[in-house]
């Protein structure tokens, strides 16, 4: 699992830019890596694996990190007027199942 990325000024013609991030060989993210928000910083967060047996065990990572910084899935951060972040993931229950959240970051 890679991502990669695709760019379009009128979204009908699309211009391919191929890979922008992939797995790491002997990393926590070995098996699979996908963007799943990138903030207007430019800070991106990505889901990743180590394998196929983890696929519901994914966690979230920062580009140019080694280590997950959580142990969700399918990150995505909303901007909130006025500062913060609506924070939006899937969190793993201990039955192997996951439930959706949101979470309020307020600004630093």
């Amino acid at each position: 699992m890679t991502t990669a990325l695709a760019t379009s000024a009128e979204g009908l013609d699309w211009r391919w830019e191929g890979t922008v991030l992939a797995p790491r060989p002997a990393a926590w993210d070995a098996r699979g890596t996908r963007v799943t928000a990138v903030l207007p910083d430019g800070t991106t967060y990505y889901d990743g694996r180590a394998t196929k047996e983890e696929n519901f065990r994914e966690r979230t990572g920062v580009v140019g990190r080694a280590e997950p910084v959580a142990d969700v899935r399918y990150l995505d951060a909303l901007a909130v007027p006025g500062g913060g972040w609506r924070l939006f993931y899937e969190a793993p229950l201990p039955d192997g199942s996951h439930e959706l959240r949101a979470e309020l970051v307020s600004p630093a």
